[in-house]
């Protein structure tokens, strides 16, 4: 009940883990996406409904959250993850999942948990294959696999490039 977990993003990855999170027991969860709803994305982003669509993602999972667990104290963060708040963000938090299709949110959240001392749990999905990773504060890190980030844009994301409707959310329950 004292664990206070960031979720940025509640997309695909983020559908599979906040009912989880939720029902756990964890006190806190914060909440960090800038979208809305779109039609297009209700096939992996089951925590949501066709009539939300056009609504905030992140009013929408705090109020999914709060029907499994009335007590969790849930915080928004209408606001994309970048290197101005994601200090902020992090320090705030014990746990730190990262279900994101960006390579430089990973990357700054990757280098702020190091910063912090704050686990990562951080997913990838592409098509029909996902990875995950977890980050402890003194182990090896993203950076260890990649020296040098990967350019933005070398991998598509769901919605250029298309995803298997269920792996977002096993992927996201893993986390």
């Amino acid at each position: 009940a004292q664990a206070k977990v960031l979720l940025v993003g509640v997309g695909g990855l983020g559908s599979g883990s906040l009912p989880h999170l939720a029902g756990s027991g964890i006190g806190v969860i914060g909440l960090c996406d800038p979208d809305r709803i779109e039609p297009s994305n209700l096939h992996r982003q089951t925590i949501y409904g066709a009539d939300e669509v056009g609504r905030l993602k992140v009013e929408r999972a705090a109020a999914f959250a709060k029907k499994i667990n009335p007590g969790l104290t849930v915080h928004t963060h209408v606001e994309p993850l970048s290197s101005a708040n994601v200090d902020r963000l992090v320090s705030s938090y014990d746990w730190i999942l990262d279900g994101t299709d960006s390579l430089e949110v990973k990357f700054l959240l990757n280098a702020a948990c190091r910063r912090h001392g704050k686990p990562l749990v951080t997913s990838s999905i592409h098509k029909f294959e996902g990875h995950l990773l977890s980050v402890t504060p003194e182990g090896p890190c993203l950076n260890c696999l990649f020296p040098e980030p990967p350019p933005q844009g070398c991998v598509g994301t769901c919605a250029q490039e298309g995803v298997l409707g269920c792996l977002p959310g096993l992927f996201g329950t893993l986390q």
